[in-house]
């Protein structure tokens, strides 16, 4: 039987832990703008061909949100399509669900939210889903695991 490993890492229980440059924007026309460089930030680790990855994204140097769907990238291409749903947007006091969604062969990762009616619906400040946002106040994070596309 074959086994597959992530280029450079080899061997059972191989392992790497990392940081990368977050891409990040949005599927519309308009992409957001910074006074600096964008407050993004992530680890991973691989282990066995799966990768396990945390990002965070402050606003507090954004200046405008931008148009359309956002999207952030990963440090590599998933395998499969995947929804992961291990992130939460922090606006004020209150706390809203962002999900993944990956399409097989992808290391762009597009951000939903969850509907009143459980629909996911595309996470976007110009469409005010899940909600409209403060730069000085609002951040979000999302993590999961998902096996990687060798």
């Amino acid at each position: 039987m074959a086994r597959f490993t992530h280029p450079g890492i080899s061997g059972y229980g191989a392992t790497e832990d990392g940081t990368w440059v977050i891409e990040g924007g949005t599927l519309g026309a308009e992409q957001p703008t910074f006074s600096g460089d964008p407050l993004f930030s992530g680890h991973y680790t691989v282990f066995d061909g799966l990768c396990k990855f945390n990002i965070n994204v402050d606003f507090d140097n954004i200046t405008n949100f931008g148009e359309g769907q956002y999207y952030l990238k990963l440090p590599f291409p998933v395998h499969d399509n995947v929804i992961l749903s291990d992130g939460c947007l922090h606006d004020d006091n209150d706390q809203y669900a962002i999900l993944g969604h990956i399409d097989a062969g992808s290391d762009i990762m597009k951000l939903f939210s969850i509907a009143s009616n459980g629909r996911h619906v595309t996470f976007s400040d110009s469409d005010n889903q899940p909600t409209r946002l403060n730069p000085l106040e609002d951040n979000f994070h999302i993590s999961g695991v998902y096996e990687i596309d060798h």
